[in-house]
């Protein structure tokens, strides 16, 4: 169970990714680690819904998942070093165009990827909402590590739920 939440988790990171590069860059000013957060208890949601009604014996069966936490560690990885070189930045010094990638000027002319394109910063505050007042904005510190808590509490609280459960 925890491989088909950690993959869907990933998709919908991937999904909305997707969003702030190409289909929302008209009105996007940031890639959206609250949506991210809430694909994960989406995902819990399905599994749960899925796999709710099986006996214990029916469940799929729980090897050490070897290619997820290699994939976790590759994506960490990566996402570390970009933003160590200042590859990925998530607050910019000036409005960055929509799509969030700048090649700087200059003898290097390095890409960065922004992780949000306004200024003043958006993420770590308040934006007012169309429909609902306001709404909190998580940085993408705080999001990332929102999301692992939310799906290794899904994964001790169901191992624990499927090893009291009755027969």
């Amino acid at each position: 169970m925890f491989r088909i939440l950690f993959w869907t988790t990933l998709l919908g990171a991937i999904d909305e990714l997707i969003q702030y590069l190409w289909i929302t860059i008209s009105y996007s000013e940031y890639l959206d680690f609250n949506d991210i957060l809430v694909n994960m208890p989406g995902g819990a949601a399905g599994v749960l819904i899925y796999y709710g009604s099986s006996r214990p014996h029916q469940l799929p069966a729980s090897r050490p998942p070897r290619l997820e936490l290699f994939t976790a560690l590759v994506l960490s990885s990566a996402i570390m070093l970009g933003v160590h070189t200042e590859r990925v930045v998530t607050t910019p010094k000036v409005k960055v165009p929509a799509g969030g990638f700048v090649r700087d000027k200059g003898e290097a002319a390095t890409l960065r990827f922004y992780l949000q394109r306004t200024v003043p910063p958006r993420y770590a505050s308040y934006n007012q909402s169309p429909y609902r007042g306001q709404y909190w904005i998580l940085d993408p510190a705080s999001g990332i590590a929102l999301t692992l808590l939310g799906g290794v509490l899904f994964g001790v609280l169901v191992r624990q739920a499927i090893q009291i459960r009755p027969d």
